[in-house]
């Protein structure tokens, strides 16, 4: 039985798993073939935004992915008569009586 929302998920989420990992795995081995004392990892200057710009990117991503499986509501017309909207706030007290 082949869940739709499962398999988006599983499918998204191990390209997302599989690039952070790599990115990851580019700044640790950049960082760790440095000598102590030198300047910081170079490497990790230019792939750092790119890591932040993809985590952004690969969420916004996901969830526009699921929002296909939405259900579709049915949409209210306001043309019709039928309907009105009252826009209101009332603010009422409650008072105990003794």
């Amino acid at each position: 039985m082949k869940i739709p929302l499962l398999s988006l998920i599983t499918r998204d989420g191990l390209w997302v798993f599989i690039l952070f990992t790599a990115l990851l795995a580019a700044m640790l081995s950049d960082a760790m073939n440095r000598e102590f004392g030198m300047q910081a990892a170079q490497l990790c200057y230019v792939i750092f935004p790119i890591y932040v710009a993809f985590v952004s990117l690969s969420s916004c991503r996901i969830i526009m992915n699921i929002r296909t499986f939405a259900l579709e509501l049915p949409t209210r017309s306001l043309d019709s008569g039928t309907e009105h909207i009252e826009l209101t706030t009332l603010f009422t007290t409650i008072t105990s009586t003794p």
